[in-house]
């Protein structure tokens, strides 16, 4: 099974999804991923992630990112992040904080910002 993550210029969203062909890839996304249900077929695009297929198995139609191993996997292997953050301890209490790079933005930035209270 191919892993495959789908996008669209519509929508600020990408999930990664399992499928044997890159049609399939899209169907499948409409069909779990509500963001994606009024989007033309032909504006959603299905890019091949190669380094992702050793994560399927078996009847695994998509990564959840409500699921811990799988937000752990898009976060270190695709660069996965939050659309947004209602506040900073949902980093600090995610799976994936260590790896995420919007997370380690938030860290620099408290430090800097802590520095420079001091003077």
């Amino acid at each position: 099974m191919k892993a495959w993550l789908i996008s669209s210029d519509s929508i600020d969203d990408n999930m990664v999804v399992f499928s044997d062909k890159r049609g399939q890839a899209v169907q499948i996304a409409k069909g779990v991923n509500h963001r994606f249900d009024d989007i033309d077929f032909t504006a959603i695009r299905a890019k091949r992630l190669p380094l992702i297929d050793k994560y399927y198995v078996k009847n695994k139609r998509y990564l959840d990112w409500q699921d811990e191993d799988d937000r752990l996997i898009l976060v270190k292997e695709c660069g996965f992040t939050c659309i947004e953050l209602a506040d900073e301890s949902e980093c600090t209490h995610c799976i994936a904080n260590d790896w995420c790079f919007q997370c380690q933005d938030m860290r620099e930035n408290e430090i800097l910002s802590s520095e420079t209270s001091l003077w």
